[in-house]
């Protein structure tokens, strides 16, 4: 296991992140286990949030997991969370 010793950096989802946000999920498994499809259509939902997680001092630029929540008023629900297996626990 590896320990992360530099910044990490918390960032809204781009459509960039797509494919690492799809590898961290299915090294997570039980996570749910969501299409790219649906985390597209919940970005051009205004409820929607998705947050990614990166090593902001090592290019190119490393995501460590992602959160995705639903506002609704002035709460938000947890829809999926992960952290990619070689940076959990830390």
């Amino acid at each position: 296991m590896s320990e992360v010793s530099t910044t990490v950096k918390i960032r809204p989802f781009s459509r960039d992140d797509l494919n690492a946000v799809l590898e961290i999920q299915n090294a997570c498994k039980p996570n749910a286990a969501w299409r790219a499809r649906e985390y597209e259509q919940l970005t051009c939902d205004p409820r929607g949030m998705i947050l990614v997680a990166e090593l902001a001092d090592q290019p190119p630029a490393e995501l460590l997991g992602f959160s995705v929540f639903y506002r609704m008023d002035d709460e938000a629900e947890l829809w999926n969370l992960a952290v990619a297996p070689r940076f959990q626990r830390q």
